[in-house]
């Protein structure tokens, strides 16, 4: 009797994980067709797939030294007289909840 119970429990929980498995497997398929629908429908491309998890070697740039600071922005110089004008100075940075 307990091998009977013991292998009817081993099936039940084999069953109950398959079930699992598929709902989650239907659950992913599902918001993956949602996400590409609504996609088209608002005219975006669709987003890339990128299969390849694992890379030999690790990380790109894995093992090498910095390159030094970087900075990429959009600067323009001010003059002295036209900062110095009222109304034209802001802050860079306000305090929370500042006004």
């Amino acid at each position: 009797m307990k091998t009977l119970f013991s292998m009817l429990f081993k099936a039940v929980a084999t069953a109950l994980g398959l079930v699992l498995m598929a709902g989650l497997l239907l659950a992913g398929l599902l918001t993956a067709v949602i996400v590409l629908v609504w996609a088209r429908l608002r005219g975006r491309p669709l987003p890339a797939v990128n299969l390849r998890w694992g890379r030999p070697g690790g990380f790109p740039g894995a093992g090498r030294a910095p390159a030094g600071e970087v900075v990429d922005i959009d600067a323009r110089e001010v003059d002295g007289a036209a900062a110095s004008r009222a109304g034209t100075v802001r802050p860079a940075l306000e305090e929370p909840g500042t006004r």
